[in-house]
This record gives structure tokens, C-alpha cells and sequence, in this order.
């Protein structure tokens, strides 16, 4: 199978194009390029190339069904930012085993993709319907094969990272099947393999069963029928949305708990990067300890942690941030050997009170998963569509994920040596996405962090995932400890901050004292510890005046003075202001209400308009009136885009609705377009 890929590829350089007629194999030359000696290359493989380009000519649709809720956000975002690397997941793998057999390691891979429906799926949609998937009876990897043997060390490593990073960028068309795509670089008798993938066929936990099965039907192993993955749609379909559920739950979220943007200078170009911090063993086992004598997960504790690394961030008592779930407690017979895409995030909300204990945290963390669980198969976006977050907004920004998914099982004598390399991350949309890794003896528990360099830089995430840590640790000492009493500080910062920081330095301008030499400043969370850097917290000055309700008596720091001004300490040191304690939530600007309704006053604007109200289901639509707040979400703006580009004829960006949200401004931008594409017409000439 090698020789005959290595010829394809020969030729295709060439645009000389092999294809099956019958049961001849022809050859377009168009170039009259077909030299002599690849004639006779071409008559040696016969019997291989007309296998090889029969089964990519006989494929037919063997049925076609609906996407999951998760692949239909993938879907939507995949079309909004191309060319980004969003959703483009890899895998690294590098093998030095002498006896690696290429042609069998091909057949095994491409024989576990057609053993599964979700590898063989292609998505398209139609105007103003929802996107299907078809799949076909069969498909073919495309593969891509490297002679780098005679390339030095350094240069060898070089060229890998910039391959890795240009496939990265590199979308696949969802049209067309497979989602998925192999590179193989040969060296001396060693190879490295970069497996790609749209994120929207398989989760992590499918990757492992992937390659489980990869590493059997290589070593000769026999396997059961695949259970298809169709059966998940269709169990999906018969679930209902508990719509007084999620109204109840999130009463009083009107925006995401977000963490500000970093102190120093992140990257000016945004990328993703994962940060790792790894625990002691001796800290990996009292996790893991607390976690069974207290009758909890590990992923109960760390939702405990993360909610409140969030609350001392953000000063905030109510949080919300993402839960990825796994998909897979659905009464599916099989769902555990099913490959496809299962994950769904839903919003996970703690709301902190002062006077909870650790274990009074606990069951509150354990009791919404447990309601968030029989309710995971709810789409994120019709969630967000029962709460009080404007459409369009963000219903989080961080987004928890923990890493439970099953590993291979012990290798036989023929197995695969494969060595994981390292990659890049696959974006989520989210500018923080925080992993848990559980430990074990052998193997410590971690925590990840990644990341967009856009928004946040190393030393921030860096601080983040220490705090986090600590959290941790601290939790595990004592069940009955409150948690107003947990600290996220390491001695040494507690010491800096306190003893060095606290010196009067420059203040904002809201806060007026008399200035004294021994005057000390304190930025303290709501339970009273100071803030790291980067961290929210409420000015207090250690000079008694002011109200008497402004007076506070700190078990540390003696009487403070409050002064109502949130600020945090910036990577300088110097106080940055960023609101005031009792200002109102971040709301809609106030400017739409107060606005006349306006009716639409030109051809364009018309037309849209009717588009809008068919699409949102809405009476009337005013030249003022925006997209997202008329409750619209990215998936009927899809529809929104589609119906316009058929009845508008011009080609308009998704992301052009999420730029131009109003009537006006979008149609606006339309008829610009149009403009220009009616100039770009008169240009040429008819023949």
C-alpha cells in the first residue's frame, strides 16, 4: 500500500490523474508528462492502484440522520472563523519499532474508520434547513507520505513544528468525508505520525477507543460489531428540555464570570498554549484520600476549587462556568464503545456564602451534578435562551473539563510501539479552558490551563494554576474547616503582599485620605484575604475615617477603612481601579430602549427585515432593533445569512451579523456589498 500511495502522490504532483473505466485503468496526461519509467511504475501496481481508486469511486450514502446539539455549535463556529484552528484536533505519534509494518498499520486505521458511521459522516446543510450528516458505505484516509531521511536533527525538528502548526490551520471542508487525515514522515527506519481530525466526529474518549482498536485489528485481534453512532442521535431525539428547570437555576445570571484580561502585555496575535502544574505525590494521595472518605469524586472537588479560584478572582458570591460532561450516562446499550461526539458544556453555577463549611460546598457542588446530569443532553443554546444572559453574550468564559477517558489495554507481541508527541490544543471558543488530570500512585494528579495569548499571558496563568493548587491542598485538610478560611496564597506571597505591597503607593482618584507615612493600603477579597496580582478585591486603608458603617475590624490587619472601590494590583505593583463595589451588573447599554421604533426605509432593509421576522418568529422589526436581542443565537443567524445570501444574491460572512447587529448598520453593510459586486459585474465582458 506504500509504493502504491508514494506513485499517487508522484503523479498528482505531476497533475497526471489515474481512474478506473471498467475494468481498465486509464491515465490523463494533459501535460504529456507520463514518462517512460513511471509507465512502467504504473503497469508494476495495476492490480493496487485499480483497488485503490475503485473503493474511492464505488461509495454510496448509506443513510443520514441529524447532529448532536454539540456538533451543531461546532458546526455554526467551524463556518464563523476559518482558517483558525478551530476544532482542528491532533495527535502526534512517533515510532521507532524495526519490525513496524506500514502496509498493515494503513489497512488497520482505515479498516476501524469504516467500522464506525461517525468517521464516514459528511455535513451539509440546505437554506434555512439544520444541518444533516450523510454517511457513506466507505471512505478512504487521505494520507500524506514524507521522505525526510536525509534531513539533520535540527532541521528534522524544525520543519515537524511547522508542519504541525501549518495542518493546524488548515480546515477540512465538512462537505466532504472524511474528517480526518494522516501525515507520515519517514525517517532513516523510524516515523512520526500526525493524525488530524474535525473535533466534530470524535471526543477524546473516542480517540482512545480509536486507537485501542487500531492497535488490535493490527495485531491480528478480532472485534465485535460496532454499535453505530446513530443510535445516540436517535436516542437524543426522543429527549425533552426541562424549560422551568433552567429558568429556576438561572435566575439572576445576567452576564458571564469572566476573569479580566491579563496585568502584563499578552500577545498582540492570539494563539493557544496549555500550561501544566503537576501536584506531589504525597498531595495526589490526600486528594485522593479526602475524596473517598468524604463519599465525593475527584471531579466534585475540583468544581469546588475552580468555583472558588473564580469567586476570589472576580469578587464575586455567584459564579458560572462551563461543564464539559461526557454524554455518556444516556441508557445507550454500548455507549461506552461508541466513537463519536458525546461531550456537551453546560453552565455550572455555585453561589458561595460566608458561612459554608467545605462539606456544606461539597454536597452543593455534588447536588447540581447530579441535576445537571439527567439533563445533559440539553442544548447550550436553548439553555441560554430560558436565562437572563442577552443573546449573543457569552453565558461563561472559563470552561472546566476533567479527564476521566479509558486507556488502552495491555499490548500483545504484534502491537503498536507508539510514543505520543506533542501538539497543539484545538480551540474551543472559550479564552480558558481548565483540565484536570486525576493521579494515582504511579502517577501524579495535574492541572492544565490553556489558554488565548490573546487575553492572558504565561505568569498570569502561571499564578493561576498555583492559587488553584493551593485551593486544592487546603480543601483536603479538613472537611469541617469553613471556606471563608481557605487561602489561595503560598506563605511567600502572603508575605510579599502584606509586608511589601502594602506600603502607600499611588491610589486612585475616587479615594481621598490624609497621606501619613505609615499609612497601609490592603486590596481584600469578600472573605478578607488580600488579592494577588491580577485578582479583584475592595480597597481598604488603615486610617479610621470615614462612616461608621465603612469601618471594619480585620482579624489580621486591625481597623480598616472600606472604600466601596474595587481594584487589583497590576504587574507593576501600582493599583488599578476597575469599578466600584456597588455598581449594577455589566447590562445592555440603555441607548436601544430609549430609541423611537423606526420601520424599515429601504429595499434592503425591507427585505432583511422580512427575513429576521420569518427566521426569529417576531411580527416586527425595526431599523434599531438588533439581531441577538430580538432573540436570536448563532444558529438562527446561520439561517439568517443563508436566506439572505439566496434572496439578496451576495456572498456575506456569517460573522458579518455578530459585527453589524442592528437593522441598519447590517443592511447597511449588505447593500455596500452589493455595491460593490454590481462594479466588479461591469468590469467584465460578456462573450
Amino acid at each position: 500500500m506504500l509504493q502504491t500511495l508514494k506513485l499517487l502522490q508522484t503523479l498528482k504532483s505531476l497533475d497526471i490523474h489515474p481512474y478506473v473505466d471498467g475494468d481498465k485503468l486509464r491515465v490523463r496526461d494533459t501535460h504529456k508528462r507520463l514518462t517512460a519509467e513511471l509507465r512502467a511504475e504504473i503497469q508494476a501496481n495495476r492490480a493496487a492502484l485499480l483497488e485503490r481508486l475503485a473503493d474511492g469511486g464505488q461509495r454510496t450514502i448509506e443513510t443520514m440522520y441529524a447532529l448532536s446539539p454539540m456538533q451543531t455549535g461546532m458546526f455554526f463556529h467551524s463556518q464563523l472563523a476559518p482558517n483558525s484552528g478551530t476544532y482542528i484536533e491532533q495527535t502526534l505519534w512517533h515510532v521507532a519499532d524495526p519490525a513496524f509494518d506500514v502496509t498493515r498499520f494503513l489497512w488497520a486505521i482505515e479498516t476501524v474508520i469504516n467500522r464506525h458511521d461517525s468517521l464516514r459522516a459528511a455535513l451539509w446543510t440546505e437554506e434555512g434547513n439544520d444541518a444533516v450528516q450523510i454517511i457513506y458505505n466507505c471512505v478512504q484516509l487521505p494520507i500524506n507520505i514524507l521522505d525526510w531521511r536525509g534531513v539533520s536533527d535540527e532541521t528534522y525538528q524544525a520543519r515537524l513544528a511547522a508542519l504541525i502548526e501549518e495542518d493546524h490551520k488548515t480546515d477540512f471542508d465538512l462537505t466532504l468525508a472524511p474528517l480526518l487525515r494522516l501525515t507520515m514522515i519517514e525517517r532513516h527506519r523510524e516515523y512520526d505520525l500526525l493524525f488530524t481530525f474535525h473535533h466534530i466526529v470524535m471526543d477524546r474518549w473516542s480517540v482512545n477507543l480509536f486507537w485501542s482498536e487500531v492497535r488490535r485489528i493490527y495485531a491480528g485481534q478480532p472485534l465485535p460489531p460496532a454499535t453505530p453512532y446513530q443510535t445516540y442521535i436517535q436516542h437524543l431525539r426522543h429527549q425533552s428540555i426541562d424549560k422551568p428547570f433552567w429558568q429556576t437555576y438561572l435566575r439572576g445570571v445576567q452576564a458571564a464570570t469572566p476573569l479580566l484580561a491579563a496585568t502584563s502585555q499578552p500577545q498582540q496575535t492570539g494563539s493557544l498554549s496549555t500550561t501544566m502544574r503537576a501536584f506531589s505525590p504525597t498531595a495526589t494521595e490526600q486528594l485522593n484520600e479526602f475524596a473517598r472518605t468524604q463519599g465525593y469524586t475527584l471531579n466534585t472537588i475540583f468544581q469546588a476549587t475552580w468555583s472558588l479560584l473564580l469567586a476570589r478572582y472576580t469578587f464575586a458570591s455567584d459564579v458560572v462556568f462551563g461543564m464539559v460532561t461526557s454524554g455518556r450516562t444516556a441508557p445507550v446499550q454500548g455507549i461506552e464503545t461508541i466513537i463519536g461526539l458525546f461531550l456537551n458544556t453546560l453552565p455550572f453555577r455555585v453561589q458561595l456564602d460566608a458561612t459554608q463549611t467545605v462539606a456544606d460546598l461539597l454536597q452543593q457542588v455534588a447536588q447540581t451534578q447530579i441535576e445537571l446530569q439527567q439533563r445533559e443532553h440539553t442544548p447550550l443554546l436553548d439553555i441560554q435562551s430560558l436565562g437572563e444572559v442577552p443573546s449573543g453574550k457569552h453565558l461563561f468564559e472559563t470552561v472546566l473539563l476533567f479527564q476521566n477517558t479509558p486507556q488502552a489495554g495491555a499490548q500483545t507481541p504484534r502491537d503498536l510501539a507508539l510514543r505520543a508527541g506533542e501538539v497543539k490544543p484545538g480551540s474551543t471558543g472559550y479564552p480558558l479552558v481548565a483540565s484536570v488530570v486525576p493521579g494515582s500512585v504511579k502517577m501524579p494528579a495535574k492541572l492544565m490551563l490553556t489558554y488565548d495569548t490573546s487575553r492572558y499571558d504565561a505568569s498570569e496563568i502561571g499564578r493561576l494554576l498555583i492559587h488553584w493548587e493551593q485551593l486544592a491542598v487546603n480543601m483536603a485538610a479538613c472537611a469541617q474547616q469553613p471556606v471563608a478560611q481557605l487561602s489561595m496564597l503560598t506563605q511567600a506571597e502572603q508575605s510579599q503582599i502584606v509586608d511589601e505591597w502594602a506600603a502607600l503607593g499611588g491610589l486612585p482618584d475616587d479615594v481621598v485620605i490624609q497621606r501619613q507615612t505609615d499609612t497601609r493600603i490592603y486590596i481584600l477579597d469578600r472573605v478578607g484575604f488580600p488579592v494577588p496580582m491580577g485578582a479583584i478585591g475592595e480597597l481598604h486603608v488603615d486610617r479610621e475615617q470615614g462612616t461608621e458603617n465603612a469601618l471594619v475590624e480585620h482579624h489580621e490587619f486591625g481597623r480598616l477603612f472600606k472604600t466601596g472601590i474595587l481594584c487589583r494590583w497590576s504587574a507593576d505593583k501600582q493599583i488599578e481601579q476597575v469599578g466600584r463595589v456597588d455598581e449594577p451588573g455589566n447590562g445592555s447599554s440603555e441607548l436601544e430602549s430609549h430609541r423611537p421604533f423606526v420601520m424599515p426605509r429601504t429595499a434592503v432593509e425591507q427585505q432583511i427585515a422580512a427575513i429576521w421576522m420569518d427566521v426569529l418568529r417576531i411580527k416586527q422589526v425595526g431599523v434599531y432593533d438588533d439581531f441577538f436581542l430580538l432573540g436570536g443565537h448563532s444558529l438562527l443567524a446561520t439561517q439568517a445569512i443563508s436566506r439572505i445570501r439566496a434572496q439578496l444574491l451576495v456572498n456575506i460572512p456569517i460573522a458579518s451579523l455578530f459585527q453589524y447587529r442592528t437593522l441598519e448598520t447590517f443592511a447597511g453593510f449588505v447593500a455596500m456589498l452589493q455595491a460593490n459586486s454590481q462594479v466588479m459585474d461591469a468590469e467584465f465582458e460578456e462573450i
